[in-house]
């Protein structure tokens, strides 16, 4: 997966952007997780818009990621192990953990997000 070597790499934008179009075409991806089925079309919604420009989300993710650096840094290390031992439930909630930490809940917008930061 592109979005582990790039937090490999120290990449966390690319990474994250990478994680980002996962989530926009993960239809046949993701059949197995049934227990989530109720909410994917909400999570591919959210992932659409805040996706829809990487470059616009940079801002965001790099001032999310300086002000939660020690809540930002052990999901990516955890998702640098995690992937390639094959623990992809633990890989997912890592990822999931690491976009709510930069990008907020499905649902929330910019503002809300920043004032999280202070």
């Amino acid at each position: 997966m592109q979005a582990v070597t790039d937090f490999k790499n120290k990449q966390i934008v690319d990474g994250i952007v990478q994680v980002g179009w996962i989530l926009t075409g993960f239809d046949k991806d993701f059949h197995d997780c049934t227990g989530m089925t109720a909410d994917w079309a909400r999570i591919k919604n959210w992932a659409a818009v805040e996706f829809k420009d990487p470059k616009a989300i940079e801002a965001q993710v790099m001032d999310a990621f300086l002000h939660k650096y020690d809540q930002v840094f052990p999901d990516i290390n955890a998702i640098i192990a995690d992937f390639p031992a094959g623990k992809y439930h633990d890989t997912g909630d890592r990822v999931g953990d690491l976009l709510i930490a930069v990008l907020g809940t499905v649902g929330m917008s910019q503002e809300q997000v920043a004032a999280t930061l202070i």
